[in-house]
């Protein structure tokens, strides 16, 4: 009998020391993904970064339940039918670059992607990505779709490119025997002829310009605005692209996104839009889809 009180109190004692760990690592993951965000020197963010990795997997081995409300730093994004979870977070390492880190959790897995952004630019349209060749972003949304009886999805993301350019992504994803891949030739001008679709959706626009890129489901369409070119205000911008008030977008047709060239019959002054649902990372001035916080949001 003895034996069994020493062994509950012994079980009692481990447990209740668990928790307590699960909460320093919840409080940890939370005060070093701040200090990612914040921090005014880029040096202090790399190495609040180096930190913040290894406590996430931690996190995501032990199936700890972090809450995104709190930790919002670090985006989560869920596919509708929950088959995968993508947590994404950037590190700004100086004034005009960023890298980014990602982990998809699918089937029990841990998928934990490479940013190789840098190296991915100059075929980013026609480029099949997986998780060792990911152009790093941070996904604010995601639109589940059907194609030849596959599930496959959207996945909608923001990079802060360079210091005077961002780049906002609409990009095909699925999972080929358990592995993430990035890109599909689903986004075509026509039905009809497939030979130059794209795989994937890029907007690259000057830092100054609200720029929006997301599912609506008002409109059963990927909308984004009609970017054109203008000379930067900025020392250092040369010609940009920006919003004329115009829109275009993407409609799904058989399993295909088919390029809508023009939405409206006329020009708004905002593009019809979800509410945003991530608050960006690169400035306190704008969030993720280009607007203002002071700015009213539909």
């Amino acid at each position: 009998m003895r034996s069994i009180i020493i062994l509950l109190i012994s079980l009692f004692y481990i447990n209740n020391i668990t928790a307590q760990d699960i909460d320093k690592l919840k409080q940890d993951i939370n005060y070093f993904a701040d200090i990612v965000a914040n921090a005014m020197e880029y040096e202090h963010k790399i190495r609040a970064n180096k930190k913040l990795v290894p406590l996430v997997e931690e996190a995501l081995e032990q199936k700890v339940d972090l809450d995104f409300t709190k930790l919002k730093w670090i985006s989560k994004v869920t596919a509708p039918d929950s088959i995968f979870t993508i947590l994404t977070w950037p590190v700004q390492t100086s004034e005009s670059s960023h890298t980014y880190n990602g982990y998809v959790l699918y089937n029990n897995s841990i998928i934990k992607l490479d940013d190789q952004s840098e190296s991915l630019m100059d075929n980013i349209h026609y480029l099949i990505g997986d998780k060792d060749n990911w152009f790093g972003q941070q996904y604010y949304a995601v639109k589940s779709f059907e194609s030849k009886g596959e599930s496959k999805y959207v996945l909608f993301g923001y990079n802060a490119y360079t210091q005077h350019e961002n780049i906002k992504i609409a990009d095909i994803v699925y999972f080929d025997q358990g592995e993430i891949v990035f890109g599909q030739q689903l986004f075509a001008s026509e039905l009809t002829d497939l030979r130059d679709a794209k795989n994937r959706v890029i907007l690259k626009y000057s830092d100054d310009a609200p720029v929006n890129l997301n599912y609506n489901p008002g409109l059963e369409m990927i909308v984004y605005d009609h970017l054109v070119p203008r000379m930067g205000q900025l020392p250092g911008q040369g010609l940009i692209l920006t919003g004329d008030g115009s829109y275009e977008g993407y409609q799904l047709n058989e399993g295909i996104w088919i390029h809508k060239e023009k939405l409206f019959d006329h020009i708004y002054e905002e593009a019809p839009r979800p509410n945003p649902v991530l608050e960006g990372e690169r400035s306190n001035k704008k969030d993720l889809f280009g607007k203002s916080k002071g700015d009213n949001k539909n």
